[in-house]
């Protein structure tokens, strides 16, 4: 469990890093920001990144269920009760194979179909979410079990 709960935190400072970069302007690993947009949200039409508070908020909520992902393999700990921490688990689970799975449907696709996204999130935006989905449910049962 501790190598699953420290490989889901890397993953998510990696993806907090990102979008804090992205927060603060930085276009990489596209050459601007609409084609950053296309890449990394997808949505029809759109040239520019969200705004700034919604990407630093993305960015913590990473950050945060990284230090989850610690706190149900018992490495981290915040002052909230043990059952708490257990629905975490199981809200950060539902988020990521929600995510995951919505990457495969119709209505998502009609929704962000600009390229590249549609193409990345195929092949590893979504199968990304089902993995942190799936490392989630391991956590949380071997947290509540």
């Amino acid at each position: 469990m501790t190598l699953i709960a420290a490989l889901t935190f890397l993953i998510l400072a990696v993806i907090a890093a990102l979008h804090f970069a992205w927060a603060m302007g930085l276009t990489f690993p596209a050459a601007d920001a609409a084609e950053l947009s296309r890449m990394v949200t997808g949505f029809k039409r759109r040239d520019l990144m969200p705004g700034k508070p919604a990407t630093l908020l993305v960015s913590v909520a990473a950050l945060l269920a990284g230090f989850w992902a610690l706190m149900l393999a018992e490495w981290a700990w915040l002052p909230v009760p043990n059952w708490f921490v257990g629905l975490g688990g199981i809200v950060l689970t539902a988020v990521f194979l929600a995510r995951g799975i919505a990457g495969y449907t119709d209505r998502w696709r009609r929704l962000t179909p600009e390229q590249p996204f549609a193409r990345l999130d195929r092949k590893y935006y979504s199968p990304l979410c089902l993995v942190l989905g799936l490392f989630f449910i391991i956590l949380t049962l071997g947290y509540l079990l």
